[in-house]
């Protein structure tokens, strides 16, 4: 083999190993649950590590959808005000290994709950025009994340049906 070669092998090397613990996180998240291999270790590439303070708020309910986010670690509490825009209310408790952002980004709507930081940790963000080009790219995919954010968005807004639902349903 030319240097070149060899030395392209071991760049491709270093970047599994540096991305190893990124696709362990994906793994454990499920989000990708059956997607090829090569469709996990691209989002690890497309994944941005981000630090969060305690009661830092990463999403806020109402705004634009902009990202997906998997909590590599710490602790982070769910709040929404649901479809009649009463008082908010915990719906949900993530830690490592859980991710959020998935409802807006697959139904191209506002965020349905806010997402505050309980104890600091970490969240890999993907940007969600990337998340929604794996999506398309990888079928296997799609239908188990609307299955999950389908029971999601139930906690916040039972009445709102996603658009795959609504199209099955009729």
């Amino acid at each position: 083999l030319t240097p070149r070669l060899l030395a392209l092998g071991r760049v491709a090397r270093a970047r599994a190993v540096e991305l190893s613990p990124v696709i362990e996180l994906l793994e454990r998240a499920r989000i990708f649950q059956g997607a090829p291999r090569t469709v996990i270790e691209g989002v690890a590439a497309a994944l941005e590590r981000v630090e969060i303070a305690a009661g830092d708020v990463v999403v806020r309910q109402g705004d634009a959808a902009d990202g997906l986010y998997v909590i590599e670690s710490g602790a982070f509490e769910v709040r929404s005000s649901g479809e009649a825009d009463g008082p908010a209310v915990t719906v949900n408790e993530l830690e490592a290994g859980d991710y959020f952002g998935e409802i807006g980004l697959l139904e191209r709507i506002p965020r349905t709950a806010t997402v505050r930081c309980d104890r600091a940790g970490a969240v890999q963000r993907m940007d969600g025009d990337a998340f929604l080009d794996v999506v398309t790219r990888a079928p296997v995919t799609t239908g188990l994340l609307r299955t999950g954010a389908a029971a999601r968005l139930a906690r916040t807004h039972p009445g709102y049906r996603m658009a795959h639902d609504s199209a099955t349903a009729a």
